[in-house]
């Protein structure tokens, strides 16, 4: 088990949005509950679009174990974000 402030996920909110914030806390919060935050670096939320974009550590893909996990918890924390190029919708959202 790492120590978890060796990799600090990094959440930013454009805007500052509360709405938002408090979403890219509960994110990180659900990551670093899975012991998975060595895997993410930054989750930011562009204020402007209303969407969430994740950066990876250690060259993850779309269809590694971890980022299958990740998924699943971003589906549970965020309302939109983008997905390995592919926009997705969590957290009581969808595309209608």
């Amino acid at each position: 088990m790492s120590d978890s402030s060796e990799f600090a996920i990094s959440t930013v909110s454009r805007h500052g949005l509360p709405g938002e914030e408090k979403e890219l806390a509960a994110f990180a919060a659900a990551v670093i509950d899975a012991d998975l935050h060595m895997y993410v670096e930054e989750a930011f939320y562009d204020s402007n679009s209303n969407c969430c974009a994740f950066t990876y550590r250690f060259g993850l893909t779309v269809y590694d174990d971890v980022a299958v996990q990740l998924y699943a918890i971003a589906l549970l924390t965020i309302s939109q974000f983008e997905w390995f190029g592919t926009i997705c919708y969590g957290r009581g959202m969808t595309e209608d």
